[in-house]
């Protein structure tokens, strides 16, 4: 990364005026060279692989695979999966899994590699990494778009689901409806930390046995009555 971005002051400074397109195009080329070189920016249907070693053990179905098989199987073929990172180097499974250990069990033994509408939705997903309530429009198999409402709380837990576009949610909290711009604007959603403490369910029944006016809306993230926010 610090030779390209020297390279581009180089250019900047030798005297060439440059045009606006050919800037652009340089920028655009050391991000994308800078993004292939960091798994932090790869996408993956296994949860937490950015946190692995260089050479973690991989095992599919008890078959050993290089890393690279996690940029590419699909969630659909998925029956099972575990994400272990070495302890001072120690695992079940020794010096191999110095690096960390993923074990992956699929269905029927069948290993089904990401389409482009998968890896367009995994982009979507981690543009919204680390925020507490994240809603965004992807397109299925099936061709239809859908919107997925996300709460991702700080310990790992949260709910997810599906909606059409520009269908309403509401948010309770202690008894009382909020709509999204309501939470947004008096919950920062940006603060993850908010998942300390609060659990959150998405049905729509329970909450109506509480007398609560949910008239005209898709989707309910109900939060626990001992929620703090």
């Amino acid at each position: 990364m610090l030779s390209l971005l020297t390279l581009i002051v180089v250019v900047d400074v030798s005297g060439r005026n440059l045009p606006q397109k050919q800037i652009g195009n340089l920028l655009v080329f050391a991000n994308a060279i800078v993004r292939s070189g960091s798994d932090t920016a790869r996408l993956s249907v296994i949860e937490g692989v950015e946190r692995l070693g260089n050479k973690p053990l991989i095992l599919i179905d008890g078959v050993e695979y290089d890393k690279e098989i996690l940029y590419k199987i699909s969630s659909k073929c998925l029956r099972g999966s575990r994400v272990s990172y070495a302890n001072n180097g120690e695992t079940e499974y020794g010096e191999k899994g110095k690096d960390g250990v993923v074990e992956i069990r699929t269905v029927n033994k069948q290993i089904i590699y990401l389409n482009a509408n998968e890896r367009d939705y995994l982009s979507k997903k981690q543009a919204f990494k680390g925020m507490f309530f994240s809603r965004f429009t992807y397109k299925g198999d099936d061709g239809a778009l859908r919107d997925e409402a996300r709460i991702k709380r700080a310990n790992g837990g949260g709910a997810t689901a599906d909606l059409a576009p520009g269908g309403k949610i509401a948010f309770v909290i202690k008894n009382k409806v909020y709509n999204e711009a309501e939470f947004k604007r008096l919950f920062p959603v940006d603060k993850a930390e908010y998942g300390m403490g609060i659990s959150t369910g998405i049905s729509v029944g329970r909450a109506k046995e509480r007398g609560l006016n949910l008239e005209g809306y898709d989707l309910v993230f109900d939060f626990g009555a001992q929620s703090s926010f």
